[in-house]
């Protein structure tokens, strides 16, 4: 008979809703405060860019092969992957001059299959634009 009545006095209290804790902090919740960045700051953030589609990279290879054949003493040469190829003098030569104008080393590099060729991977439109500036420079 006791036992019966410590289950039933058990489920009764498992029943009952649990009392809420009272929030000890006194902070409230607010909107997201804006914060004020200056013009130069603006500048030198770098943003954020989204993966090129296929079509645009297509898109960009094209562009930068014809801003190629104009440059004096750069012989392009068309490819159908994600990089461009061309031809110089004296890679090793341009290849330094490029790093020393901020082009990293990694996104130009020799290509063996041509001789005195390099190749170039297809970037963003600001970042392609300048390698072919540095280029321009480099290939004089």
């Amino acid at each position: 008979m006791k036992t019966k009545r410590l289950i039933q006095r058990k489920k009764a209290s498992s029943l009952r809703p649990k009392p809420r804790r009272k929030l000890t902090s006194k902070v409230r919740a607010s909107a997201p405060r804006r914060v004020m960045v200056s013009p130069v700051e603006r500048e030198r953030a770098v943003p954020v860019e989204r993966p090129m589609t296929a079509e645009e990279l297509m898109m960009e290879r094209d562009r930068i092969y014809a801003r190629l054949v104009g440059i004096p003493n750069v012989i392009s040469r068309p490819s159908p992957a994600d990089y461009v190829v061309f031809e110089v003098a004296d890679p090793a030569a341009v290849h330094r001059k490029l790093v020393q104008l901020g082009i990293s080393p990694d996104v130009i590099q020799k290509y063996a299959k041509i001789p005195n060729g390099m190749r170039v991977f297809v970037r963003s439109a600001m970042a392609n634009e300048a390698f072919l500036r540095a280029l321009e420079v480099a290939a004089k």
